[in-house]
């Protein structure tokens, strides 16, 4: 049975993390290296450009991201094929490290 007083009771909004969360906490690994961490940040900041928002205003919801991410064609965002899968690959490790 659960208290009105129980705050895990009352429905209260949770806190929903945005690649503007993955980008702070990306600066305070001392564990990468400074153009380690500069490469994960700038695919974060890619990647949000490519979704059309800025990371502040996207949630981290690497399903959603996926889907959308699946839709964009890497020539009509101006990168080649493998750049676009290495900004994927970096854009995850920016995650996994966050």
């Amino acid at each position: 049975m659960t208290s009105e007083n129980d705050p895990m009771s009352r429905g209260s909004p949770a806190i929903t993390a945005t690649l503007g969360d993955v980008l702070t906490s990306l600066e305070t690994r001392q564990d990468l290296s400074e153009t380690r961490r500069r490469d994960l940040r700038s695919a974060v900041r890619r990647i949000a450009a490519f979704l059309g928002d800025a990371p502040e205003r996207i949630p981290l919801s690497l399903g959603a991201i996926s889907t959308k991410l699946a839709k964009v064609s890497p020539a009509a965002a101006g990168v080649s094929t493998k750049t676009f899968h290495n900004l994927r690959s970096d854009f995850l490790a920016a995650v996994k490290a966050s």
